[in-house]
């Protein structure tokens, strides 16, 4: 009985892949969900300091963002300070007051 019959070739592991498949995709699902939230939320930090155009410094005074800057391969430009560089590329990465001279890290673009 049943000699003559090829082996079952059925669709069990193409569903044991799909399953295996589902269940990766629901395990990874919340991380990927968490590190898209904090990607956004670090883009919104960094949009939110190149929206404006003066901060606060620690001692209180009001650091200007708008004026006249020099990035670190020495190009001069008028503008915002959280401006890529046409030269290098660059963003800057951190502000300085003249008041009292600390340097405040800015958020990172990407």
């Amino acid at each position: 009985m049943g000699e003559g019959l090829p082996p079952a070739r059925g669709c069990m592991p193409r569903v044991k892949v799909l399953l295996m498949e589902l269940a990766l995709f629901l395990l990874a699902s919340p991380v990927q969900l968490c590190l898209v939230i904090r990607r956004g939320l670090k883009q919104l930090r960094f949009f939110a300091v190149a929206s404006r155009t003066q901060i606060f410094c620690e001692c209180g005074t009001e650091v200007a963002l708008v004026g006249l800057w020099k990035c670190s391969c020495g190009f001069t430009y008028k503008g915002h300070l959280v401006t890529v560089c046409p030269v290098c590329d660059s963003v800057p990465k951190v502000v300085r007051c003249y008041q009292c001279g600390v340097t405040r890290r800015l958020p990172d673009p990407w």
